[in-house]
């Protein structure tokens, strides 16, 4: 009996040796090794920088973009109370920021428009005349005759605006809004002047008609 009584209790202290080794490795063997632990925290450390990083890029391209957007809004209220022409020739501008303070100043999208392409056609224009009269003038300094670099002058932007505006881009003939042309009432060979007063509307047919009148 005592036998049977030790390996009893024998039996049960090597159970319960066992359960608590099987606990024991259980619990050591779902956690991670220190190394593990360590790598995952710099690569969390990583991440939290690289996002740091990215905030504070984002925050300073913010910056210049306010600042940027500030430099030009000076611009275009310091050309509000310019001239047409001034506005339309302008180098400080690109062509949106013109488009925008040409809006401001009461015309339309599609008025504005033409002011820019009319400003562009002058430019191209003037360049060529630039061209000519250093021609003249070689010709002349060589032969002593005037040259064909001498050209009328072109009719002011803010006369070009104005006039599109008062004849409503329109043909003040017949009323067509298709190829206009902007038309010296007394031709400028005659001593017409490049005045609003002196300056008209004129679709294509409708001034070729009145040129083969004259």
């Amino acid at each position: 009996m005592p036998i049977i009584l030790g390996g009893f209790i024998c039996y049960l202290v090597i159970k319960l040796v066992c359960a608590f080794f099987t606990a024991f490795g259980s619990g050591t063997s779902t956690s991670q090794p220190p190394d593990q632990l360590e790598k995952e925290r710099l690569s969390e450390d990583r991440l939290n920088t690289i996002e740091a990083n990215y905030q504070r890029a984002q925050q300073e391209r913010d910056r210049q973009w306010r600042e940027n957007q500030k430099v030009q809004e000076n611009k275009r209220e310091k050309f509000l109370s310019a001239t047409v022409d001034q506005i339309v020739l302008s180098d400080e501008l690109d062509t949106v920021d013109k488009m925008e303070v040409l809006q401001r100043r009461g015309y339309s999208n599609p008025e504005a428009w033409e002011l820019l392409k009319s400003a562009e056609k002058s430019a191209r224009k003037a360049k060529l005349r630039d061209a000519k009269r250093k021609i003249s003038d070689a010709v002349w300094k060589q032969t002593g005759a005037v040259g064909l670099g001498y050209e009328r002058q072109p009719i002011p932007e803010d006369v070009r605006a104005f006039v599109w505006r008062r004849d409503q881009a329109r043909c003040v003939k017949c009323g067509s809004n298709k190829n206009l042309e902007f038309d010296h009432i007394i031709p400028v060979s005659r001593g017409g002047s490049n005045t609003e007063r002196n300056i008209q509307l004129l679709c294509e047919g409708c001034n070729r008609e009145k040129s083969a009148s004259i």
